[in-house]
């Protein structure tokens, strides 16, 4: 796997800062580490799963990201019955839940219909960790419920030695955006080369997007999936 250390000596390169004098290591190891982050969040490349036991008259349940991560986008919700036959539950949001019902925390069924992010009762600000189900299952006809999901990174890699959390494909990627960015922050004190660096930035902001792009229609056909379970990314 590429590590923190390596990846930064590429951009150091690119960057042409071989005696790190421009670019401190820790600012460039701030902008690898976004750039990953970044990179996770536009192509969905890594992605993950669990099931858990549904409890009569339990509302709301977590979300469980592997430990480092973020949940981006929950890719779908699925309703397990006693016989294991599976059955996809619908989003909604809290405007279209009012409107259905406007008791709907207070409302039980047998097998919940939809599924509520991004909202918290004591918070205004939304929330990634949690959904709501909707009716609240008042029997054991649920037996399980499986959320697919994908996630970001959050800045992991703190030393040299850190691997990142995509494939090692991805290191170009993460490479030019975190060149491109250290650029356009230096754009300013760049005195006489600010054309340079300018004209240099978009360069390596058109490659990541270049990547990305390719990145993001490959993980869309679904074969994503199948090389992350074996690498161990699809928890």
């Amino acid at each position: 796997m590429v590590t923190l250390g390596e990846l930064r000596r590429k951009v150091q390169m690119r960057l042409r800062d071989y005696s790190q004098k421009a670019w401190e290591p820790l600012e460039l190891n701030h902008l690898i580490n976004e750039a990953q982050d970044t990179f996770t969040r536009d192509t969905e490349i890594l992605q993950g799963s669990y099931v858990t036991d549904i409890n009569a008259s339990q509302q709301i349940y977590q979300i469980k990201p592997p430990p480092g991560y973020r949940v981006y986008r929950v890719m779908s919700v699925k309703i397990y019955d006693a016989n294991r036959d599976g059955y996809p539950i619908e989003p909604v949001t809290l405007t279209q839940l009012d409107n259905i019902d406007y008791n709907w925390r207070n409302t039980t069924g047998d097998l919940p219909l939809f599924y509520l992010r991004d909202f918290s009762p004591t918070s205004p600000l939304p929330t990634n960790d949690s959904m709501w189900l909707y009716p609240t299952p008042n029997t054991d006809k649920a037996d399980g419920l499986r959320v697919a999901y994908s996630m970001i990174t959050k800045g992991q890699m703190v030393d040299d030695d850190s691997a990142m959390a995509v494939p090692d494909e991805a290191e170009d990627a993460i490479s030019d955006w975190a060149t491109a960015e250290a650029l356009v922050l230096a754009i300013p004190f760049a005195g006489e080369r600010q054309q340079a660096y300018t004209d240099m930035s978009v360069l390596y902001r058109k490659r990541y997007d270049e990547m990305m792009t390719k990145t993001s229609a490959w993980v869309k056909t679904g074969r994503g999936r199948s090389l992350f379970t074996s690498m161990g990314y699809y928890f």
